[in-house]
């Protein structure tokens, strides 16, 4: 799902405050050209609320304890 550098901005985040480290627009257009997405820079706001959207709610996931052996047990990343 994410590479080796985004698990391990996650996980120094995590390790520092228990929470990601949230999105700017600027690391948006990095990622973005890192996997050789264009998009209009307009369109760019519009990908950073939605990212911070998803991380609140995988943030909200964490907080409920999942039966291993359920199908929705899986690991949910920001």
């Amino acid at each position: 799902m994410f590479g080796a550098r985004e698990e391990m901005a996650v996980t120094q985040a995590e390790a520092a405050g228990g929470k990601a480290a949230r999105p700017t627009e600027d690391s948006v257009r990095t990622r973005m050209a890192e996997a050789g997405v264009s998009a209009p820079a307009e369109c760019v706001p519009g990908v950073l609320s939605n990212l911070i959207v998803l991380q609140d709610h995988v943030a909200t996931l964490r907080a409920f304890a999942l039966d291993p052996r359920s199908a929705s047990a899986m690991r949910f990343e920001a």
